[in-house]
Parts: C-alpha cells; sequence; structure tokens
C-alpha cells in the first residue's frame, strides 16, 4: 500500500528508529492540526496518536528505507561470474 511505503517513524531525521524518536512521540502524542514528521506524525494523518506508535513500533531498530532499498533487485551471482569468464575469455583471445 502506497501509505505504507511513506510511513516514516524517523522523527529526528538521524537515519535509523530509535529512542530518540520515542521521546518526539511521547512528547507531541495528542497533537492534532499542524502536524509533520518532526513532531512525531509517522503516517502523515494528520494526528500524533496510537496509528504513529504502530509505526515506530515496526519500524524500531531500522531504517525507513531498509524496504525500500532491499526491494532493488540484486544481480545474480551467476551473471556476475559469466560476466567475468567473457572478460577473461575474450582477453586471452587477444
Amino acid at each position: 500500500d502506497a501509505a505504507a511505503a511513506a510511513d516514516n517513524a524517523d522523527f529526528d531525521g538521524d537515519g535509523i528508529v530509535t529512542g530518540l524518536d520515542f521521546l518526539v512521540y511521547q512528547q507531541n502524542v495528542g497533537l492534532t492540526g499542524q502536524t509533520d514528521n518532526s513532531n512525531g506524525d509517522a503516517n502523515g494523518d494528520g494526528v500524533v496518536g496510537t496509528a504513529d506508535l504502530a509505526v515506530f513500533e515496526a519500524q524500531y531498530g531500522t531504517s525507513p528505507l531498509s524496504g525500500a532499498i532491499s526491494a532493488v533487485p540484486e544481480p545474480s551471482t551467476l551473471l556476475l561470474g559469466s560476466l567475468a569468464m567473457g572478460l577473461l575469455m575474450r582477453r586471452r583471445s587477444r
């Protein structure tokens, strides 16, 4: 779901969800109106509440971008090995 992909509990912007982010959430829980990620609104719904706590719990100890990064496919070892062999064979034939 696109909204879940945008969820981000890294409220202090240091690249990892830690206890410091939880403190930001705690200080602002119940806040409504002009909220954003920097004051604990992890899901962007305009409220710092239990939904944001759920996002924090799911992302605790990780980078919020780790899911997006892990979705990028890596070249297979076989493909890299084949490429290396091809380059070696080409070089030998010269």
